[in-house]
């Protein structure tokens, strides 16, 4: 995966996030946006890499599963990634 598809796969999740009015996670995942766009709203910058995406989402996950378990996005975004997988 090419920097710039990495850049928009966190863009169509973000926008599928907001699409369902999800907006926590919307806000973890224009974080992530931010950092691999290198924006200067981002804390750091990390390399658009699909290892670091992964990294990254992980990381979301395990905050939805620790601060709001019951995150239907959360569900729908596992899902997708699983879907992609395949």
């Amino acid at each position: 995966m090419s920097e710039q598809e990495v850049i928009d796969k966190v863009y169509e999740l973000k926008s599928f996030a907001v699409k369902v009015q999800d907006y926590e996670m919307a806000s973890k995942l224009r974080d992530i946006e931010n950092a691999f766009t290198n924006s200067k709203h981002a804390k750091i910058h990390i390399e658009a890499t699909e290892e670091n995406l992964k990294n990254e989402l992980t990381k979301v996950v395990e905050y939805f599963n620790i601060y709001n378990p019951k995150s239907q996005c959360l569900r729908d975004l596992k899902l997708t990634l699983l879907l992609d997988e395949l």
